[in-house]
C-alpha cells in the first residue's frame, strides 16, 4: 500500500474494497498506521465493516516532504490500536512480526522498500510467511518480468520466485490467501 492514493480512482477503490473484505473475513490489519494513500483506504474499507486495524507508527513521524510543509497529520487517529515505534526500521520489523503475510498494492518508494524487505527476509529463512502483489490493472507486471529475469540470468532460483504470489483481482487474492 502507498501513502499516495495514485492519479486512478480504481486503486483507492480496490484498497478500500479488499479492507473490507478481509474485515468480512476476520482478518486484522496491520499496516504503517498513516491516513492518507491507499493505506488509508485499506484501513477505512475494513473500519467500516467493524474490522480490527493496528496501525504501527514511528514517534513524532511527519510523512513525505509535502505532507509536512502543509501541516499535514499523517497518523491515522482512527485506528483499533496503534503502537507506537521510535523509526521505520522498527516499523518495518513490527509489522512483519504482527502479521501472518504480507499484501502489496501498487505504491512507490515505501511499498518497495517493505516488499523486499520482507522478501529477502522470507528467502533467508527469518520471515517464512507468503508474500502477495495485488496486481491491478498490469501495475506490477514490469517487476514481475524483472524478477522472471533475475531468475534466467542466475541472479536468483525459482523457489526465490515462488516466495511472491502475484493476483490480477481480489478475488484471486482471497482465494490463494485460504
Amino acid at each position: 500500500m502507498g501513502s499516495c492514493s495514485g492519479n486512478k480512482p480504481y486503486f483507492t477503490e480496490a484498497a478500500f474494497s479488499l479492507g473490507r473484505a478481509l474485515a468480512l473475513r476476520g482478518v486484522e490489519i496491520i499496516y504503517g498506521g498513516a491516513c492518507v494513500g491507499t493505506m488509508k483506504a485499506l484501513s477505512d474499507g475494513a473500519l467500516s465493516e467493524g474490522g480490527s486495524v493496528t496501525g504501527v507508527f514511528p514517534r513524532g513521524f511527519k510523512g513525505k516532504k509535502e505532507n509536512s510543509s502543509r501541516g499535514i497529520e499523517v497518523e491515522n487517529k482512527n485506528l483499533t490500536r496503534v503502537v507506537e515505534v521510535a523509526d521505520l526500521q522498527e516499523r518495518k520489523k513490527v509489522m512483519e512480526e504482527m502479521g501472518d503475510c504480507c499484501i502489496v498494492l501498487p505504491g512507490s518508494f515505501g511499498t518497495f522498500d517493505e516488499l523486499f524487505e520482507y522478501a529477502v527476509n522470507s528467502q533467508l529463512g527469518f520471515l517464512p510467511k507468503p508474500i502477495y502483489i495485488l496486481n491491478l490493472y498490469g501495475y506490477y507486471d514490469p517487476l514481475e518480468k524483472m524478477l522472471q529475469n533475475m531468475c534466467e540470468f542466475g541472479f536468483m532460483q525459482g523457489y526465490d520466485l515462488s516466495l511472491i504470489t502475484f493476483c490480477s483481482s481480489e478475488e484471486e487474492l482471497l482465494e490463494k490467501m485460504r
